[in-house]
């Protein structure tokens, strides 16, 4: 087999590899290896010449462009839904909830899961502070909702 060809199936390889990792890691390898493929189609007899290319592609790569990445993986989403929106929204505990458990609060005619970090007794009225993945946290407070 041809060296450029064992370059591109690996390049290949570490392309479908980080589809599976999401990390960019592996993405800069892959280049790496592709280059690699370019040295050897230009140069099959020189082995030294295609592991430098490949070693200087990804190196470069992996110092230049991973932390231009982990700042962008960093920046948080912009994104907002709208259960976002709740926060600072008031509603009324439908239920006792102490504290370390979940409890059911009403906010603008719907109800859902709540915790907090002191006891409420059904009927308290509360705020939302922030949202949880599948809770929303809340305090005692507000007006009625």
């Amino acid at each position: 087999m041809s060296p450029w060809a064992i370059w591109l199936i690996v390049g290949l390889a570490l392309l479908i590899a980080e589809l599976f990792t999401l990390t960019f890691f592996l993405l800069w390898l892959a280049v790496g290896c592709l280059v690699g493929a370019l040295a050897a189609w230009l140069a099959p007899d020189s082995l030294w010449l295609q592991a430098v290319a490949a070693i200087v592609a990804a190196g470069g790569l992996t110092a230049f462009a991973q932390p231009l990445v982990r700042k962008w993986r960093a920046t948080p989403s912009r994104y907002k839904d709208s259960v976002d929106r709740l926060v600072g929204r008031n509603g009324i505990a439908e239920e006792d909830v102490s504290v370390g458990s979940s409890g059911l609060v009403r906010i603008d005619g719907q109800v859902w899961s709540a915790y907090s970090q002191e006891p409420l007794a059904k009927g308290d009225r509360v705020v939302v502070v922030q949202r949880g993945t599948t809770r929303l946290e809340v305090r005692k407070g507000g007006e009625d909702g």
